[in-house]
């Protein structure tokens, strides 16, 4: 049988530098040797050259190398500036679990250690999208995931400071939890919907359910958003119809409104119950934070990207120049509020005379049975003392 030579089984499809495949072997005929490397990164190359805004340079989603590279000096100090928040915020999280630890008693420790790791683990989150562009979708998801699970903890440790369901119920006898308020009930036609019956341990269990879905949503939003975006039909800010973004955004945000909407039902009400413990405070810190996280996105991926004000600076498109901003921000933001959370969480419970010498009083939120929103100062019951105070070098 006679034999193929190995350029007779070349591909038709490989061409020579004309760009015309051969039609047959001749003498001195070299096959042509194509570099697959040099092959496949011949479109990011051309995208690097590109001095104007095309539709190539939107889908470009360059590399950590790629990145450094377009941005220069500025990228270094960039980095270097976001390399020393990641390090402040996670010397914050670990001196002010240190020394919490000691204070807190026993119930306390892991929600609370849960609720103060949200600012090191968005951080980190943050510093890992500015470093690899490709991987903003995935540490989105993360960051949204990750606070979920915080939320559902800071619930918990709210239950703990009134020393349990039941405590809670007692020390809102007669009263109605505020349900009228946004973001779901924030109408007066929703109002016919809400829960007018005084305060029972079912509705602390639908709150408790109501807070506990969206981690649960979020978890497999976030799994069905990762496979997509393998497959390139996820793109964290593109809203259009044929990409996945759009419909998991709409399902995630709509868990996560009545979550949040449980999760300010049960901290209005325990804002005059709690005030010994700093609740206010350390809710104002957490509230913070969601607002930079979420909000702060949607403004960028609903108003400054669709209207032009991000600039395509070729090679770097709008949505990545949006995402680094937004990292940026988002982990300067998060330093600020681990020092001031630790400051708050590391604050001596306030005695009896100082809960009395605050003026005006912070009024309740939760109405009477009537319907009538007479607002009453709730007496605090010390079911238990969040610290040990045993510990004097504690602070």
């Amino acid at each position: 049988m006679e034999s193929i030579s190995p350029s007779a089984m070349s591909s038709p499809f490989v061409s020579d530098s004309t760009g015309v495949p051969p039609t047959g072997v001749g003498v001195g005929y070299t096959e042509p040797h194509i570099n697959s490397s040099q092959f496949f990164r011949r479109y990011p190359e051309d995208v690097m050259r590109a001095t104007t805004c095309t539709d190539a340079v939107r889908e470009f989603q360059p590399t950590n190398d790629q990145f450094m590279e377009i941005l220069g000096p500025a990228g270094y100090v960039m980095v270097a500036g976001a390399t020393l928040a990641m390090f402040l915020l996670l010397v914050l999280f670990l001196e002010t679990v240190i020394r919490v630890h000691k204070i807190l008693i026993p119930e306390h420790k892991f929600p609370v250690s849960i609720i103060l790791s949200v600012y090191p683990v968005l951080g980190l989150c943050s510093f890992l999208g500015i470093l690899f562009p490709k991987a903003n979708a995935l540490m989105d998801a993360a960051s949204q995931l990750w606070f979920a699970l915080c939320m559902l903890q800071f619930f918990k440790l709210t239950i703990l400071y009134y020393g349990g369901e039941t405590a809670f119920v007692e020390s809102l006898h007669g009263k109605v939890l505020p349900w009228r308020g946004p973001p779901c009930c924030c109408w007066p036609c929703c109002w016919p919907l809400c829960p007018k019956t005084p305060v029972s341990k079912g509705q602390i269990k639908l709150i408790r359910i109501l807070v506990l879905q969206h981690p649960f949503v979020q978890s497999i939003m976030t799994i069905i958003g990762i496979s997509l975006w393998v497959e390139g039909y996820y793109k964290v800010g593109d809203f259009s119809l044929t990409k996945g973004y759009v419909y998991i955004f709409a399902i995630t945000t709509v868990s996560f409104m009545f979550g949040l909407w449980a999760f300010i039902v049960g901290f209005k009400a325990s804002i005059p119950q709690l005030r010994k413990y700093h609740y206010g405070k350390k809710i104002l810190t957490f509230q913070l934070c969601l607002i930079f996280l979420r909000f702060q996105s949607l403004i960028f991926g609903l108003i400054l990207l669709p209207s032009g004000a991000i600039p395509c600076v070729p090679p770097i498109s709008p949505s990545v120049y949006a995402n680094t901003i937004l990292c940026c921000l988002l982990i300067g933001q998060l330093v600020i509020l681990s020092v001031l959370a630790r400051h708050f969480y590391t604050l001596p419970p306030m005695e009896d005379k100082e809960l009395g010498k605050l003026e005006p009083p912070i009024e309740a939120t939760a109405s009477s049975m009537d319907g009538n929103h007479t607002f009453v100062p709730l007496v605090v019951q010390d079911q238990s003392s969040e610290y040990n105070l045993h510990d004097d070098d504690a602070l």
